[in-house]
């Protein structure tokens, strides 16, 4: 018994040992380097940069659109095809820089020709009602004076010679009833 307390102790005392022996190398023996560095101060040129993550997200985004409606017939060439060979045969989408002017979709106008031809034919229909309404109007206009001249025929007797008395009164002959 007396052993294994001797061994006991021996095995205490060189682990406590060795723990001091860790504790001197880590953080009591040499000194630390620190996790900043310095530098004396000195005139220079400032070098800034940044750092980040995430996607990158215009200052502006500008919606352009038309008050127009129907089927795209085809869409703008990308104005970067110019200078850039993979934007050849590119066309515009969302975030390409647009200018005034440029084109950016081709509408099919099949709706909209269809509602020009029809307020077309409505015009050409309104055309001939208006003629034949001004054809009627010449007409009871002409049936108005011919009414007016059966009306205002008079008889005139005349002698048995066939000559007009200058004596005789003309009387209305009533060629158109009242």
């Amino acid at each position: 018994m007396k052993t294994t307390l001797m061994i006991s102790s021996l095995v205490a005392l060189l682990a406590l040992a060795g723990g001091g022996a860790w504790y001197y190398v880590e953080y009591a023996g040499a000194p630390r380097q620190s996790p900043f560095r310095t530098a004396e101060v000195a005139r220079g040129d400032l070098l800034v940069t940044i750092d980040a993550s995430g996607p990158i997200e215009p200052e502006e985004v500008v919606d352009v659109g038309a008050q127009v409606a129907g089927k795209i017939a085809s869409l703008g060439k990308d104005p970067r095809g110019q200078q850039d060979p993979k934007f050849k045969d590119k066309t515009v989408d969302y975030g390409t820089n647009v200018k005034q002017g440029m084109l950016l979709a081709q509408i099919d106008d099949a709706l909209y020709r269809a509602q020009r031809n029809s307020a077309a034919a409505a015009l050409e229909h309104a055309k001939a009602d208006l003629g034949e309404l001004v054809a009627k109007r010449d007409q009871a206009e002409a049936d108005w004076n011919r009414a007016q001249r059966l009306r205002n025929i008079t008889h005139v007797s005349l002698s048995p010679e066939g000559v007009k008395d200058p004596n005789a009164t003309p009387t209305p002959i009533k060629a158109i009833s009242d």
